[in-house]
This record gives C-alpha cells, sequence and structure tokens, in this order.
C-alpha cells in the first residue's frame, strides 16, 4: 500500500519547482484526536520550497464539540 499511498499523500507530493499558491494551515494544539504535528510538518515542508504558508493554531477547538 505504500506506493499507492505515496501518489495522493500531500506531505509526499510537495515538489521544488513548484509554484504553489498561498497555503492556509489551521490547527488546534489541543485537539483531542489529531496533534498539531501533522499541520506543522506539512507547513514546514511547503515553506522549504519556498511556499507562502499562513499558520493559524488555536488553543481550543477541533474535531467538532469545541470547534468555534
Amino acid at each position: 500500500m505504500r506506493e499507492v499511498l505515496l501518489k495522493y499523500s500531500p506531505f509526499h507530493n510537495v515538489k521544488p519547482g513548484v509554484k504553489y499558491p498561498a497555503f492556509l494551515v489551521t490547527v488546534s494544539t489541543y485537539d483531542s484526536r489529531v496533534g498539531p504535528g501533522h499541520a506543522r510538518k506539512l507547513a514546514g515542508r511547503l515553506e522549504s520550497v519556498g511556499a507562502e504558508v499562513y499558520s493559524l493554531e488555536e488553543q481550543e477547538g477541533g474535531h467538532g464539540v469545541s470547534d468555534r
């Protein structure tokens, strides 16, 4: 399945030399289901190829119940 997953993984398909539009990453620091690490990692990968990245990390929120 690795090869299949790599074909559509956003993280693994960021390529140098591609002109990406500005990218907004939103995440909750204390999301009980998905931690902020993956969002931070994707933002860093995009920045490493020169993409313009905006980040919004809220302390609260995440997965429905506590979303603003």
